[in-house]
C-alpha cells in the first residue's frame, strides 16, 4: 500500500504491542511467573523430608478441612482419623504461615 506493508490498524496494533512491552506492569508479571515458576520446581530439585507444597494453597486447605471433618465425624475408622490428624498437624504450620503472609500483606497494601 502507499503506507508500506502494514495497514495504519496494523500499525496501531503494532504501536500498542510495542508499548505493553515497555509496560512494567507486564514486567512485573514476567518476573512474578518466573519466581512461581522456581518455587513450584524447588520441591521436586531440592528434597526435603516431610516437606508440604507450598504452591498449591487452595489443595491443602482443602485437604485439611477434609481431615477435620474426618477427624471430628464419629463415623470415621480409627486408622483414617489416625492419618488424618498426621497430615492436618503437618499441613497447619504452612496454612497458618500463609494466612499470616495474606493478612499482613493486605495490611501492608491498606498502609
Amino acid at each position: 500500500g502507499t503506507h508500506g506493508v502494514l495497514s495504519n490498524e496494523e500499525r496501531r496494533a503494532l504501536r500498542v504491542l510495542l508499548e505493553r512491552i515497555a509496560d512494567p506492569a507486564m514486567w512485573a508479571g514476567i518476573v512474578g511467573t518466573f519466581a512461581m515458576g522456581v518455587q513450584n520446581a524447588h520441591p521436586r530439585v531440592i528434597a526435603r523430608a516431610g516437606g508440604v507444597p507450598n504452591t498449591v494453597m487452595t489443595g491443602n486447605v482443602t485437604q485439611a478441612i477434609l481431615d477435620a471433618v474426618d477427624m471430628l465425624s464419629p463415623g470415621t475408622a480409627d486408622s483414617a482419623r489416625a492419618t488424618a490428624r498426621a497430615r492436618f498437624a503437618k499441613m497447619l504450620p504452612a496454612i497458618v504461615a500463609f494466612a499470616l503472609g495474606a493478612a499482613c500483606g493486605a495490611l501492608g497494601f491498606r498502609a
